[in-house]
């Protein structure tokens, strides 16, 4: 007998055509527990049109698991037709409406979804498909790895969790009913959030919201000491849209600015290289590298796009076709910064 959201349900035996009709966090679980379902339920918000989410191509082997029509699309008469024996779903969406119907397709699990231990949307699912003693091992696995990790962390570190798909922004940080998302882990390892994103939006709104959008007006409030930023879509075109773009050996950064300027960032450090490019007479949004990485372009407001050496020798092929002759050490020092 396996209490959840939905009552208690008998399952018989162990399950084997498993059905996980909203494919995030059930696929995660199951993959944890060394299982492979049947059937997946399409993410609704996948960056691509249907398809199971992103990052869990990279956790679970979904080539055989079936793709299905869920949460608002939900067909009982398709769910039916893959006869399981064993259907896992999360509250929020139709299901829990919909509970009778499914119970009668197969014996069903209903997680909640803003329950705030995340202990209890894994227990379910572990004794569902006949493992509980494995729900033990992995939350014991979890809490030793946040002791270690936290162990690591200084005791002031500040970190500003936003997202974005190239135009709008939020933040984020914990709150009571999702304790299991990115800022409440940040809390539990000892991480604190910058202090003017919680004064922006008040004490009561705080603990009562998970995030706060930001306008282009408010970018500022955006700024900490250390920035973890979730991109909305396809890496390259979200990070496009922020005027941000990596070398293809993905050691350097450039970002364009309002100010007109182009800027170069070592991407392990985070330091900036050299001195800001400049020659635009307006707004620079874009910046792209070349194949190569040998050449940055930078397209401005001001109707021009412009070509700029990025490595040691294609600066010094650059810097000499410039000045038509050798440079002296001085006039390297001075106007190319090494």
């Amino acid at each position: 007998m396996v209490e959840h959201l939905g009552g208690r349900t008998t399952i018989t035996g162990t399950p084997q055509r498993i059905v996980a009709l909203d494919g995030g966090e059930e696929l995660e679980t199951l993959s944890a527990l060394g299982i492979s379902p049947l059937a997946g339920g399409e993410a609704s918000y996948n960056d691509e049109e249907g398809g199971y989410y992103d990052y869990l191509s990279k956790r679970c082997d979904l080539d055989d698991v079936r793709l299905i029509r869920g949460r608002d699309e939900f067909n009982a008469e398709e769910l039916a037709r893959l006869r399981p024996d064993l259907i896992l779903a999360e509250e929020g969406y139709i299901y829990i409406e919909r509970y009778d119907t499914l119970s009668r397709i197969a014996p069903t699990v209903i997680m909640d979804r803003e329950d705030p231990d995340p202990a209890e949307r894994l227990r379910p699912i572990a004794a569902a498909v006949g493992r509980p003693e494995a729900a033990g091992e992995i939350l014991d696995l979890i809490a030793r790895r946040k002791a270690e990790v936290a162990a690591t962390l200084p005791d002031d570190l500040e970190i500003s969790i936003a997202e974005t798909n190239g135009v709008d922004f939020a933040f984020y940080w914990p709150t009571p009913t999702y304790l299991d998302n990115p800022p409440a882990l940040l809390r539990e390892l000892g991480v604190s959030l910058p202090a003017h994103q919680r004064a922006a939006v008040g004490a009561d709104e705080y603990a009562e919201s998970d995030s706060f959008e930001v306008s282009a007006e408010r970018i500022d409030l955006l700024d900490g000491q250390n920035l973890l930023l979730r991109l909305l879509g396809p890496e390259q075109e979200v990070l496009a849209d922020l005027g941000v773009a990596f070398s293809p050996n993905g050691k350097m950064l450039a970002s364009a600015s309002h100010d007109q300027t182009v800027r170069l960032w070592d991407a392990a450090t985070g330091e900036q290289i050299g001195q800001p490019l400049i020659g635009h007479t307006y707004t620079v949004p874009r910046v792209a590298f070349s194949p190569d990485g040998e050449t940055l372009a930078s397209a401005s407001g001001d109707s021009t796009v412009r070509l700029w050496p990025v490595t040691l020798d294609a600066w010094i092929q650059h810097a000499c076709t410039l000045a038509d002759r050798n440079l002296s050490q001085g006039e390297w020092d001075q106007f190319v910064g090494f």
